[in-house]
């Protein structure tokens, strides 16, 4: 479990998050309305779950959605988008798991469902 996020808000940590993965390449918002805008991308989401564990502090479980894309579909260029940024983030994260869901926005045409990647991990913030 990581600790990188002392004595900050969670709000605050997730833009330092934004920060190192933009650093390390990759896009990153904590804007879902942004993010559609700037494909692939990662959308750094409020913690999933806070735990009061801590002295002075609690275990977060931060979620972080990998989109691409699909302008066709899922296809092979979108998997291929798909694995690269989930590469990138492992890179630069310890990820603890990591499952496929739907992500959804409105749009023109009524809701519309992108593919994305939540990968999660754990650390204290004070």
């Amino acid at each position: 479990m990581a600790g990188n996020g002392a004595g900050m808000t969670m709000l605050a940590r997730a833009e330092e998050i934004v920060s190192k993965l933009e650093a390390a390449g990759i896009r990153a918002t904590i804007e879902p309305t942004m993010a559609m805008g700037i494909l692939p991308c990662v959308l750094v989401n409020i913690p999933a779950e806070r735990t009061n564990d801590v002295m002075c502090g609690a275990t977060v479980r931060w979620a972080l959605d990998c989109l691409v894309p699909v302008p066709n579909g899922w296809d092979r260029t979108a998997w291929q988008l798909m694995e690269q940024l989930i590469a990138a983030v492992e890179a630069t994260f310890d990820i603890q798991s990591s499952r496929s869901q739907p992500f959804q926005r409105p749009g023109a045409a009524g809701l519309q469902t992108y593919p994305s990647y939540e990968m999660t991990f754990r650390e204290v913030v004070e």
